[in-house]
């Protein structure tokens, strides 16, 4: 009895120690290999409206707080994730190397969650020496892919990857729970997918993962096991219908087919990525309107067909091969809601299957690790040529990684390289230009917005940052021309979009200082028009009205503004200053609360809201 007792501590030893070494051996990989991403700058795609120029974020008290969770980014719900860049910023200020250090760190939580969740997995099926390879395998390809570089080295990919950590956690947790550690670690799942929605709701699928895990522990159906679900489920409704709501363009500005052959094309294209990583990029465009009924959607549609039939096939003799298709194709789903991108159409972006990639790598591991174990343990030769391919595998695609991670050094570097692939990308051209009108590089700029009308003049915001920079170089008269160009060529095949309104307000600016008011203030008409939707279009239009003395355009105007977005501050104010002009003195008193609600000590509200009282008695 002695002696077993010694042997089973001793065998618990080994295993402890073996998990530690893992755990040192990904943590170095890991920051190894993405420590280069920590000498990168700030890039002008997203990380200036989410972190370096978003109000939201430079100022963090109890006002910017509850924007945070009362707004959107401006389509996604991202809460947590915003609150982790106020954060840092009140911190350490906008240091870059701390916003892509937190980066690296969740990507470094998220990879021995992998690993341990995996190994769990595995476990259940086969021994434990081949479970440990097994999650080992599938933790370092998760911890050194290159597809994984864009999550990472993105400051504003911030959502996607915090979301992920969360999301593994509360998978992990789910695990101990079947695994009969008590109520606990269900409560902390549940915990963990609330965080994991309020980092991006793109994870809302956690319940039927939870449905595959139950499978995969040959869980008997019973009631108790659709209770389990019945929180999380809810969870995921409430932050699904949050998100719809932001995603209104993208809900309505694609067709049902349109919407089929993109997801279809994208998620075969990420399969064909994590296989062989070559010419990753920011942007992968679909050329617009497009046909759908191909030869190419047959080829995408009869792939997923086959990969579908296969999971459903397999679950019956090998559920690790439906487990895997099945994470990996209801992981996706949510991100076949993100086509459009500031007017333009994409079929994949590289972060997306971050997680959902977890699926795919466990069913390769699961084939590959249990047989070259079987046949490399039989002498040492074997044993050797096994662990030198691993390495030299293992170090190939860490230089790939590496190289991807410095694409990301700056949004010069990032553009290029997406010219690079996509030489005709409109996209690509306009921030190129827009990064070199930054570094004062004009007449390259200049050259990357000519040659983005070339290829497509249809694209307004490529005329409105031409025009921008001809303004800063006093050329007036070209500039009017491009913001005219702007809008007339606004593309009469998607709902408009804020973007595409700085050409009528720039074309408004000009002719007012050159003292053509009232041809401004027809400018902004047709920008009300267009743009009707938008707060900011009736905003402008209503100070051009108080410009001239029109105070019940001016209100009809700011009223709309403020109806359109509650928290638009100035709306607010200048509405309380219309409405006490024409004598609506509790209207004006209503908007000057608000505006103080929202910002306290705004201008001079306080004593503005005194005297309206006084009035109003």
């Amino acid at each position: 009895m002695l002696l077993s007792t010694k042997y089973l501590y001793k065998v618990r030893y080994m295993k402890e120690l073996r998990l530690e070494k893992a755990v040192i051996t990904l943590s170095i990989i890991t920051l190894g290999i993405f420590s280069f991403s920590l000498s990168n700058d700030f890039v002008a795609f997203d990380d200036d409206l989410l972190i370096y120029e978003n109000p939201i974020v430079l100022e963090f008290n109890v006002s910017t707080l509850w924007r945070a969770f009362t707004t959107y980014d401006p389509e996604l719900y991202v809460p947590l994730t915003i609150l982790s860049y106020q954060v840092e910023r009140a911190l350490f200020g906008l240091n870059p190397f701390i916003f892509h250090l937190t980066n690296l760190l969740l990507h470094l939580g998220s990879v021995l969650l992998v690993f341990y969740c995996a190994l769990k997995l595995a476990w259940k099926k086969i021994e434990y020496s081949d479970a440990f390879w097994v999650g080992l395998v599938c933790s370092i390809i998760f911890a050194i892919h290159p597809l994984n570089a864009e999550a990472v080295a993105w400051a504003a990919a911030r959502k996607d990857i915090l979301s992920s950590f969360f999301f593994f956690a509360s998978f992990a947790f789910y695990i101990r729970y079947l695994e009969g550690e008590g109520k606990h670690p269900f409560i902390w799942s549940l915990v963990m997918f609330l965080l994991a929605l309020g980092a991006k709701a793109s994870v809302i699928m956690l319940p039927l993962i939870l449905v595959l895990v139950d499978l995969w522990y040959k869980r008997k159906i019973r009631i108790e096991m659709v209770i389990d679900k019945i929180p999380f489920a809810a969870l995921s409704v409430i932050f699904g219908i949050v998100a719809m709501l932001g995603k209104q363009m993208q809900l309505v500005g694609l067709s049902l087919a349109q919407k089929l052959f993109l997801s279809a094309k994208g998620s075969v294209f990420y399969v064909e990525k994590l296989i062989w990583p070559s010419k990753l990029n920011i942007f992968y465009p679909q050329e617009f309107p497009f046909e759908v009924y191909t030869a190419e959607l047959a080829f995408y549609a009869a792939i997923l067909v086959i990969a579908a039939s296969l999971a459903i096939v397999s679950l019956r003799k090998n559920r690790v091969l439906f487990f895997g298709l099945a994470f990996y194709l209801l992981m996706l789903i949510p991100t076949f809601a993100t086509f459009w991108k500031n007017g333009f159409v994409y079929y994949a972006t590289d972060r997306y299957p971050y997680a959902a990639q977890f699926g795919l790598i466990l069913i390769l591991a699961f084939a590959l690790v249990p047989r070259i174990r079987s046949w490399a343990i039989k002498n040492d030769k074997r044993l050797n040529v096994v662990a030198c391919a691993g390495i030299a595998l293992t170090v190939f695609v860490s230089f790939l990684t590496m190289k991807q991670l410095d694409v990301w050094k700056d949004s010069e570097a990032l553009f290029r390289n997406a010219l690079k692939y996509n030489p005709t990308s409109v996209h690509a051209l306009n921030n190129l230009g827009t990064s070199l009108y930054d570094l004062d590089k004009m007449d390259e700029a200049i050259a990357a917005y000519d040659q983005a009308i070339e290829i497509n003049s249809y694209i307004p915001q490529v005329h409105t940052n031409k025009g921008l920079l001809l303004i800063k170089q006093k050329k007036v008269e070209e500039a009017k021309r491009e913001f005219i160009a702007g809008i007339e060529n606004t593309p009469k095949n998607r709902m408009y979009i804020e973007d595409d309104l700085l050409a009528y307000y720039q074309l408004a600016k000009i002719l007012d200082e050159q003292g053509q008011l009232h041809e401004a203030i027809r400018v902004l008409e047709d920008a009300a028009k267009a743009g009707d939707t938008f707060a900011s279009s009736h905003y402008y239009l209503g100070i051009k009205y108080q410009q001239i003395g029109d105070k019940e355009g001016a209100y009809k105007e700011f009223k709309e503004a403020s109806e359109i977005d509650k928290r638009h501050v100035d709306a607010h104010y200048r509405l309380a200053a219309v409405s006490a002009e024409l004598g609506k003195l509790e209207e004006a008193l209503d908007a000057l609360k608000r505006v103080q609600r929202l910002h306290p000590g705004y201008e001079q509200t306080e004593k503005h809201l005194e005297n309206l009282r006084d009035l109003v008695k």
